[in-house]
């Protein structure tokens, strides 16, 4: 068929004139019955144009924004189709192209993996007019790896395992050491029970021995006084006191923890006028004068009464002991530390010869004397008590004599 010429009416139809007659289209009726075509032209990757579809398109793994750009490809009109679109992998279903407005989808943080995107148009009876597919792949992210997963789990995992091993063994040391807190204290007590049993079954023979002797060397003197069985019964009697006294410091020493445990408040200033009387007698008879310096109004300490006493009988004897002739003053006063707390302070302070220079860094030790004949037990129990009290205790030499300082808190809680 050879074409000749054509034209078009004013009605909108289309002649075309060949050789073997007139052919006439309308066009509205022709070209409406075309669906029209979908088209992608572009694909935006955070910036990074694609403009071919070919091959998968890569997402980098820290991409954020991906835009795909569609067009309608008509000759005709647009009303009698839709077009559609959906991204697989993140659209649950297909999404509706709007025929106005801007022409992009959008889609942002994306996971990793692979996505198909689709569009497609379509009739109003379901027919459809073409059909695009782009594959995407998004690098995955570390934490989207499984190995990465893998990974997190078996350090968990051993986590978890080294936790568990940690209170395993602390409840074991936690056990282990309940047990031999048990046995230290079967031990302590026992100590303490063979130190009462000790003292009081020698406390009797040794004054027994001590009384004699002091009974038979004063009958020696009356018919010698220069009579040397007499002045040997003399030092067996100060040396069966001495130990008499020794195992009465060492019965003090070892309940010193049961005395501390019962503690009510105490007027200390009553305590140390009531002590100081007690013992002012023994010193006359050695020509010691005693003085007391006792502030008015001293607040009361926490501590145990006869505990309290022992302290100062304890370091009026160590006094009287370094002191031929002279005296002895006792001080008690108040004062303020500058964490607010309140203290009282005992000061003993005597003239006699002092300490030896050798022997003050460890005149608290157990068992550390001089040559006077003391037990060496004293001081340490005197430590032992007002430490046990939350306080402090010094000794140190004088000029003339020694001077001792203990110092209780107030404010301690029973």
């Amino acid at each position: 068929m050879a074409i000749g010429t054509g034209g078009c009416s004013a009605g909108g139809n289309l002649y075309f004139c060949t050789d073997t007659g007139i052919n006439i289209y309308n066009l509205e009726r022709t070209l409406s019955a075309v669906i029209p075509f979908a088209g992608i032209t572009k694909i935006d990757i955070d910036g990074r144009e694609y403009t071919d579809f070919s091959e998968v398109v890569p997402i980098n793994r820290l991409a954020f924004r991906l835009t795909i750009d569609l067009a309608y490809l008509s000759f005709g009109l647009l009303d009698n189709s839709v077009m559609y679109y959906m991204l697989e992998g993140q659209d649950s279903e297909k999404r509706l192209m709007s025929k106005t407005g801007s022409n992009e989808v959008s889609y942002t943080n994306l996971k990793g993996g692979n996505y198909i995107f689709r569009v497609w148009t379509e009739d109003f009876e379901g027919n459809t007019g073409n059909f695009i597919e782009v594959y995407l792949q998004k690098e995955l992210k570390h934490l989207e790896r499984p190995i990465v997963w893998i990974a997190i789990g078996i350090l968990g995992a051993l986590v978890i395992a080294l936790l568990f091993n940690i209170i395993y063994r602390e409840k074991i040391r936690m056990q282990r050491l309940a047990m031999e807190n048990a046995a230290l204290d079967r031990v302590n007590r026992l100590k303490t029970d063979l130190m009462r049993t000790i003292s009081h079954e020698m406390r009797t023979p040794l004054a027994v021995i001590s009384g004699f002797a002091e009974i038979t060397a004063e009958s020696a003197r009356k018919n010698e006084p220069e009579n040397e069985t007499a002045q040997n019964l003399d030092t067996i009697a100060v040396e069966a006191k001495r130990m008499a006294d020794m195992m009465e410091e060492m019965r003090q020493l070892a309940l010193a923890k049961e005395y501390s445990k019962d503690r009510r408040s105490v007027e200390i200033g009553v305590v140390i006028s009531q002590t100081a009387r007690l013992y002012e007698k023994v010193l006359e008879r050695k020509g010691i004068t005693l003085k007391l310096n006792i502030d008015e109004n001293l607040p009361p300490v926490y501590a145990n009464e006869g505990e309290l006493t022992q302290v100062l009988f304890n370091l009026l004897r160590n006094a009287e002991t370094h002191t031929a002739e002279g005296e002895i003053t006792i001080t008690a006063t108040t004062f303020s530390s500058k964490d607010e707390d309140n203290f009282v302070r005992t000061t003993i302070r005597d003239t006699g010869s002092g300490i030896p220079p050798e022997l003050l860094p460890r005149v608290f030790e157990r068992g550390v004397h001089g040559k006077d004949g003391g037990t060496g037990y004293g001081l340490a129990i005197c430590r032992d008590i007002i430490t046990a009290y939350e306080g402090k205790i010094s000794i140190d030499n004088l000029d003339k004599g020694t001077e001792v300082i203990f110092i209780l808190p107030t404010n301690l809680t029973i």
